[in-house]
């Protein structure tokens, strides 16, 4: 196949250059053309996600044990740039996380040299005319000192991390990345900014 031998031929840094700008259903369209492409996408998701995480001080195995673990996802703009890649870096962290594991999702972040910021509020507290109908138990932040970077922690009010990322009003907050995958409730609509 002479897209294959193509392929073969390009330098790795343009197909990681390039790779960098390709949205979650091209790569799973990539994926599915041969074996060897999916290991190449799963390498390339996996450089994107360290990349995006850098800037939080978090190892990318350290995060994805402590989101096991603690069954929690992450969600917000970091999300929306690994789905439906834009180029611009979010400024912080949101993880979600069920309500009885906040504690334990904190503790892991506050060994990592994490401080508590208290009283902090993040807008907007309520999604519904209703308050209360958010999902939302609470929001932490928590702020590095020497990164300057800061994680949202959205605690949900029930025993799934997912309620919060579902009640929300817009298509571009429903992508989560979690322990085990990437996720992505529209990819459509996110894609095409709808």
């Amino acid at each position: 196949n002479p897209f294959f031998i193509g392929w073969r031929k390009l330098p790795n840094e343009l197909k990681e250059h390039v790779f960098g700008f390709i949205s979650l259903s091209d790569v799973i369209s990539f994926a599915d053309v041969a074996l060897s492409f999916r290991h190449y996408a799963v390498k390339c998701l996996r450089h994107r996600l360290t990349l995006l995480i850098e800037p939080y001080a978090l190892p990318l195995y350290s995060l994805l044990l402590v989101l096991d673990r603690s069954n929690s996802v992450i969600g917000g703009s970091l999300a929306l740039e690994l789905v439906h890649p834009t180029g611009l870096i979010p400024n912080n962290l949101d993880l979600y996380c069920p309500n009885q594991e906040a504690d334990d999702l904190c503790g892991f972040l506050l060994s990592q040299v994490y401080d508590p910021v208290p009283d902090t509020i993040v807008y907007p507290l309520i999604v519904d005319d209703t308050p209360g109908r958010n999902c939302i138990e609470a929001v932490r932040t928590l702020h590095h000192p020497v990164k300057g970077s800061t994680i949202h922690i959205i605690i949900s009010d029930s025993s799934s991390a997912l309620p919060p990322i579902y009640s929300v009003h817009s298509t571009f907050l429903m992508n989560f990345v979690s322990a085990n995958g990437i996720y992505s409730c529209y990819p459509s609509l996110t894609e095409r900014n709808i």
